[in-house]
C-alpha cells in the first residue's frame, strides 16, 4: 500500500492541477472579454457600432467565404 507521504504528495499535485486548470479558464475568459471590448470600441470609433457577437459572426462569414 502507498505510504502516507505518497498519498499527500499525490493529493497536493491534484490540487495544483485543479488550481492551474481554473486559472487557465479564467485567463482565457478574461482574454476573450477584453478582446471583445477592444473590437466593439474600434467598431464604434469607425462609425459602425456592433456587438461582439455580430463582429464574431462577420469574421466567421468572411473566413468561411471561398476565395477565388
Amino acid at each position: 500500500m502507498a505510504s502516507e507521504k505518497t498519498v499527500k504528495l499525490l493529493l497536493a499535485c491534484a490540487m495544483v492541477a485543479v488550481l492551474l486548470g481554473v486559472a487557465g479558464y479564467v485567463l482565457v475568459f478574461w482574454h476573450n472579454y477584453s478582446g471583445c471590448q477592444q473590437l466593439e470600441a474600434e467598431a464604434a470609433k469607425n462609425g459602425k457600432p456592433m456587438s461582439c457577437a455580430d463582429i464574431k459572426a462577420a469574421a466567421k462569414a468572411q473566413r468561411d467565404t471561398p476565395r477565388p
